[in-house]
């Protein structure tokens, strides 16, 4: 669990590495982990819905999940994953 005031910064670099995601896959999951929508996140990251959705199907393919909240909850679960801004 997170406190939604304070959301979580996560390792890109160790969510890249650990998983085997593209970088813009990352992006996407850790947007999702921190709490926001996918329509929030293809806004974000200025990219259409259909390509932030396409990332997050890609990411369950290398996670091994089958859905958003399972995919989330493994990223969180990492306690190394936690980390700086971007890093």
């Amino acid at each position: 669990m997170t406190d939604p005031s304070h959301p979580p910064v996560l390792s890109l670099t160790r969510l890249r590495a650990l998983h085997g995601l593209t970088a813009a896959e990352a992006r996407v999951v850790a947007a999702l982990a921190r709490g926001a929508s996918i329509i929030e996140t293809a806004r974000d990251l200025g990219v259409a819905e259909a390509t932030a959705r396409h990332h997050v199907k890609q990411a369950f393919t290398k996670t091994g999940t089958h859905r958003q909240a399972d995919l989330v909850r493994l990223i969180l679960a990492d306690p190394l994953m936690h980390g700086r801004r971007g890093g």
